[in-house]
């Protein structure tokens, strides 16, 4: 089950927050909220990759979560994306100054990198799935 909404940002956000999963196993709906970031004053050409990055860069959740991850772009000018290979199979796409909400149930226990597609090999995080 993946469920993706995009929508457009209603103003400037500049702080991140994660919900951390409690010591339970019961399944649990987790509410994220992820944004991208920059490396500050980092030269992008002189470094020959790219500065962005993911705010925060590791979700921890139990497995049996419904986890919904709200995505915001703040950056103008430029796409990222939300990806997350298999088993959860995620690509969402969120234009500039937009926001996207995907929703899956964490299913399967493991670590998993999430990234953006275009902005390898700096913007990438962790989704980590407890028993």
């Amino acid at each position: 089950m993946t469920r993706c909404t995009v929508g457009s940002l209603p103003g400037t956000l500049s702080s991140s927050f994660a919900q951390q999963p409690s010591s339970s196993t019961t399944a649990t709906n987790r509410i994220i909220y992820l944004f991208n970031s920059h490396i500050p004053d980092a030269n992008e050409t002189k470094l020959g990759i790219p500065t962005d990055l993911f705010a925060p860069s590791s979700i921890n959740v139990n497995k049996g979560d419904i986890v919904t991850v709200h995505f915001y772009n703040t950056e103008k000018g430029e796409p990222h994306t939300f990806t997350v290979g298999a088993p959860y199979n995620i690509d969402k796409n969120v234009p500039s100054e937009q926001n996207a909400t995907i929703v899956f149930k964490s299913d399967h226990e493991a670590i998993f990198q999430y990234y953006c597609k275009y902005h390898l090999p700096t913007m990438q995080g962790q989704l980590v799935v407890l028993s």
